[in-house]
């Protein structure tokens, strides 16, 4: 079977985001085999079979978000809707992002937090 070409790569993430990509553009100008290799990632990731497309779309729409990258929470929300999900389940995504980004920052202070509350020659 014949590799897609890399423009055709980029015309079908066009068509899915509604833009082509612009660091897959730039990147396509650097390392155009990594646009190719980038798409069978994609496709293989979402052609797996336990997770359905929509919640796919709503995990990497809620990463994206935690992550602040807000052209690819927008991307993958767009992703998401068209995958079924409603704005209800859209919200409610970028929420548990919301609250999972939280977690992490307290999780990821835990010596600070301690070390604020103990006395003095104490331990806690």
């Amino acid at each position: 079977m014949e590799k897609p070409r890399v423009e055709e790569v980029l015309m079908q993430m066009e068509k899915n985001m509604g833009e082509k990509p612009k660091p897959m553009i730039a990147l396509a100008k650097c390392i155009p085999e990594m646009v190719i290799k980038q798409a069978e990632d994609s496709k293989f990731v979402m052609e797996l079979p336990s997770i359905p497309a929509k919640y796919k779309n709503l995990i990497m729409m809620a990463v994206a978000a935690a992550t602040a990258s807000s052209k690819a929470a927008s991307v993958f929300g767009m992703m998401a809707k068209r995958s079924g999900a409603s704005k209800e389940e859209i919200a409610e995504a970028i929420i548990v992002a919301r609250m999972a980004l939280a977690n992490t920052v307290l999780l990821n202070s835990s010596e600070a937090l301690e070390q604020a509350a103990s006395v003095e020659g104490e331990t806690p």
